[in-house]
């Protein structure tokens, strides 16, 4: 796999763990065998494509992965912005590993297409942490079946701290509760 192709997967990876971080069953697809048809009866490869519907809208966008050691020049973004005009309804984004020359992100804006460097995607470590806090710590949407409990928060978000009702600093533990419709059950933490 050339660096390329290298740089098209890390890009597919990265989307598909941002859009599935409660399991949406979005698909994220790209590369040699992904094509979309436009009006004209063009057909392009696409490096990076994912469509979902929400709300009775179907989202569709395409990336264009550049990893090249020179930056991107006005001039591909031109051709992104054509295929876009060509293909009904899709979003039109470019990555690049290494910038854009001069005037082309103002380009980009004008046209619409949202331009970004490799370095604005989220690191791994991040998307890891994000998809942990999605499975592993309660929200407002949790049913608590069977078990509820308090969790602190900070600043409006769950901070992954269950609120203690005591700490015993001598016996260094805490005590928390988790609750259900009919039981409430102490739970001890030794620190």
């Amino acid at each position: 796999m050339g660096a390329g192709a290298e740089f098209e997967e890390y890009v597919r990876s990265i989307y598909s763990m941002l859009l599935n971080f409660k399991d949406e069953g979005i698909l994220v697809t790209g590369g040699a065998n992904t094509y979309l048809s436009g009006i004209s009866g063009e057909r392009y490869q696409i490096d990076v494509y994912y469509e979902f519907v929400r709300a009775g809208v179907r989202h569709r966008v395409i990336i264009e992965c550049k990893d090249w050691k020179d930056p991107v020049k006005r001039e591909v973004i031109n051709a992104l912005e054509s295929k876009v005009r060509d293909i009904p309804g899709v979003i039109g984004v470019i990555i690049s590993r290494n910038g854009y020359q001069s005037g082309a992100i103002n380009f980009s804006k004008q046209k619409g297409i949202l331009a970004l460097t490799s370095d604005e995607l989220p690191s791994l470590g991040t998307l890891i942490g994000e998809r942990l806090k999605t499975v592993a710590l309660p929200d407002e949407t949790c049913l608590g079946e069977p078990f509820w409990t308090i969790m602190m928060t900070r600043s409006g978000e769950n901070t992954g701290v269950w609120f203690a009702l005591g700490f015993d600093r001598t016996e260094k533990k805490a005590t928390f509760h988790s609750f259900s419709r009919n039981i409430m059950r102490s739970y001890f933490l030794k620190t």
